[in-house]
């Protein structure tokens, strides 16, 4: 009888596995963030986004204090895809994108001050 049991119960688990097999991944959000970075003057920093998929939505929004930052996103292939700037003294910025290749995305960072720094911090979310 346990033998019987065993074997219903290893058929069901055969069962459930093999229809869980065709099902498609939920994805679910992921946040990256909140990263904080100094920028010397006319300094580049690359702020290297979680691995993203074609289809993902990213938000990001990010504060500054100090000289103007400007901001360029980069996809996968390394095409500007978005470009903005937060402003210069204490300031935030703010961007969105639908991933249209899936890969390594990026967002650069540029300090345009000439004599002065500026502080980023910066955080968001893929869904």
């Amino acid at each position: 009888m346990k033998i019987r049991a065993l074997l219903a119960s290893l058929f069901m688990m055969s069962v459930i596995l093999s229809l869980l097999a065709g099902c498609s991944v939920i994805n679910r959000q992921q946040s990256f963030g909140p990263t904080g970075f100094t920028l010397s003057p006319q300094e580049n920093y690359d702020y290297i986004l979680p691995e993203i998929n074609k289809g993902n939505s990213v938000s990001f929004s990010f504060s500054s204090s100090g000289a103007l930052v400007n901001f360029y996103v980069l996809d996968s292939n390394n095409n500007t895809i978005l470009t903005g700037n937060g402003g210069n003294k204490t300031a935030s910025g703010a961007g969105s994108f639908v991933a249209a290749t899936s890969g390594q995305y990026s967002i650069e960072f540029h300090c345009t001050g000439i004599l002065s720094s500026s502080a980023v911090t910066i955080s968001g979310t893929i869904n």
